[in-house]
């Protein structure tokens, strides 16, 4: 066929020898560039789901230890602190593997909120703003579930590949007043500096 060719373009044969080896060379890089960059896309995205699966584990075990001690005597008010800050150190960082930022965000308000909950305050049934100190007993127990439900459904929406769950009441008003409160205790910090400054 190459001798063909050759005779009717004047052409030598070895020309068509070394353009029909440069084409299948070209022809071949590409499809091998095409099939291993499918390949490593395949291996980075199962490297981030085993890692999400991991920071899932980690976030739901913190979750339950937390609940096994949310009434615990000896846990009030510092010492509640102090072991939730330890406690939930390690599912903060595992949140850090989430992808979603939206995921990220909503569960460390949760985590926040459940290590934070002696500063938050809820709406009572009643309309009565509420707040207290110590393990979640009252209106404080419902910031306390709110967050750890919450965290709970977002997680299983994710493992699911789900959108995530609609906030509750509960967990919107306590994120709001965390950040609240917050907010008052940086103020405070701020005008101490101040005054120390003068």
């Amino acid at each position: 066929m190459i001798n063909v060719a050759a005779e009717c373009t004047g052409l030598p044969s070895g020309i068509f020898a070394l353009i029909g080896t440069v084409v299948g060379a070209l022809i071949s890089g590409v499809v091998t560039y095409v099939v291993q960059n499918e390949a490593l896309k395949q291996a980075r995205s199962s490297q981030v789901k085993t890692e999400e699966r991991e920071a899932t584990a980690v976030v739901a075990s913190a979750l339950e230890k937390a609940r096994s001690d949310a009434h615990k005597p000896d846990l009030q008010g510092a010492a509640w602190s102090r072991h939730m800050s330890e406690l939930l150190g390690p599912a903060e960082i595992a949140v850090l593997s989430f992808r979603d930022s939206a995921l990220r965000e909503r569960l460390e308000k949760s985590l926040d909120m459940i290590s934070s909950f002696d500063m938050t305050k809820v709406i009572s049934k009643d309309g009565v703003t509420q707040a207290a100190l110590g393990t979640p007993t009252g209106a404080l127990s419902r910031v306390f579930d709110a967050a750890r439900e919450d965290a709970r459904r977002c997680l299983g929406a994710n493992v699911r590949g789900e959108a995530l769950p609609v906030e509750s009441r509960d967990w919107s008003l306590a994120a709001h007043s965390l950040a609240e409160a917050t907010d008052i205790i940086r103020g405070f910090k701020e005008q101490l500096r101040d005054s120390e400054d003068l």
